[in-house]
């Protein structure tokens, strides 16, 4: 009986084991047809024999379950540590990975030239350098697994990735681009990031949505260092960016028509600054002097404002407009209905103060001068935005179940749970 070898990833004189099922099938019956002698009474004039043949196949067995597990372990590893850039970064591990190689890679040759299975397996030399070389490799394994634990504590978005996705990362560490891939899974939605045109670039001027909007990341934005430090700084830049972008907004606009205004933001800019005005719009009529009539007529006339805007962004959706365009317009409709839906109860339940629960209920956005910053409060809750990039994806409708949602969320991050 012999083992079935086959050659590893085409590469010479390097070979691995195959279907074992067969050699398995045979050492199970075998074991079985000795134990049964060993139970007979007329075992005596052969005992000595039988004993024998009993150690050779358990000696076969536990060398057959090492020397697969030693496989499993090395075609791992072998993978990884073919990398320079993972060999320089775990030089203890790659030594000790170097000298299985080397047992591995000898005792393949040898069961090539020789695949007689009993023959191969039934050396207790080998049992123990197996044994000794499964420990190995759990060891280095278990090293690897830590050094990938202080790179995700060093850039915690490294967490969605998988080991494998990691270390694909790690392995290629001299060339940014082999992060590409791997961006969408550590970032809501940023697709890939503009390195431009050169392949060799190490400057990076902006990010891509995954819908192909383009936002600019700032200047001197360079992918220097290790991966988790630069991705870190891409990290830093893209709240800065969003955040002055937010800023610059909402001060166009007071300044331009709102269709045109739209379209020359970036989607995430033009719902957060619209959700901004809204709120600024509703509380300057309801700490406006007056009568508790005189407000609520005021929410009245500020009603007539929104439908119109509504109206002018249904026929701009109806005319010819960019794929981007229409995204932006269609999320910009689904929360101007929602606000309009918002200010039509309040109307009607004559809300006339910003104390009122049915206005401190709702999820409003403020740009506080004084903080220099977009605050998000609800009820007693406020919170920070968090500039993470969104892109241009499309909004979900919005109905009470979300505002119950949003009120469960931001009451959680007020008592910091």
């Amino acid at each position: 009986l012999e083992f079935t070898v086959n050659p590893y990833k085409e590469t010479k004189d390097l070979f691995i084991l195959g279907q074992v099922d067969d050699v398995m099938a045979v050492l199970e019956e075998t074991q079985v047809l000795v134990g049964t002698i060993l139970g007979s009474r007329f075992v005596g004039p052969m005992q000595k024999r039988v004993d024998e043949w009993d150690r050779k196949l358990r000696l076969f067995s536990d060398t057959l379950d090492e020397w697969l597990g030693v496989q499993r372990g090395w075609m791992y590893l072998e993978s990884i540590f073919k990398a320079q850039d993972i060999q320089r970064q775990l030089p203890n591990e790659y030594k000790q990975f170097d000298q299985i190689n080397k047992l591995w890679t000898d005792l393949m040759r040898k069961t090539n030239n020789d695949p007689t299975a009993i023959k191969c397996a039934s050396n207790p030399k080998l049992h123990e350098s197996l044994a000794k070389a499964n420990a190995s490799l759990d060891k280095i394994q278990k090293n690897l697994e830590d050094y990938l634990e202080t790179k995700r504590a060093a850039f915690p978005r490294f967490f969605f990735l998988s080991n494998d996705e990691l270390l694909e990362i790690l392995a290629e560490a001299r060339n940014p681009q082999a992060v590409q891939p791997h961006l969408i899974k550590c970032f809501d939605n940023i697709k890939k990031l503009d390195f431009g045109d050169s392949p060799a670039s190490i400057d990076i001027a902006a990010m891509f949505s995954q819908e192909g909007e383009r936002v600019g990341l700032g200047k001197h934005l360079k992918a220097r260092g290790t991966v988790e430090q630069w991705l870190t700084l891409v990290e830093d830049h893209m709240f800065k960016s969003l955040r002055e972008l937010t800023k610059q907004g909402s001060q166009d606009y007071e300044e331009q028509e709102r269709i045109s205004w739209t379209k020359t933001h970036p989607t995430q800019i033009v719902l957060t600054v619209a959700c901004i005005y809204w709120a600024k719009e509703v509380e300057s009529r309801l700490v406006a002097d007056g009568t508790s009539e005189d407000k609520v007529a005021a929410l009245a006339e500020y009603m007539t404002v929104a439908k119109h805007q509504l109206e002018e962004l249904a026929r701009e959706v109806g005319g010819q407009l960019t794929k981007l365009e229409r995204k932006t317009c269609v999320a910009l409709i689904t929360g101007d209905v929602h606000n309009r839906d918002i200010t039509d109860q309040m109307i009607k339940e004559e809300v006339d103060t910003t104390n009122s629960f049915t206005w401190q209920m709702q999820l409003r956005f403020y740009w506080d001068t004084d903080e220099d910053d977009c605050l998000v409060k609800q009820v007693n809750s406020c919170t920070r935005y968090g500039y993470e990039y969104q892109g241009a994806c499309s909004r979900l409708v919005i109905t009470p179940l979300t505002d119950r949602c949003w009120m469960t969320i931001t009451g959680a991050l007020h008592v910091q749970l």
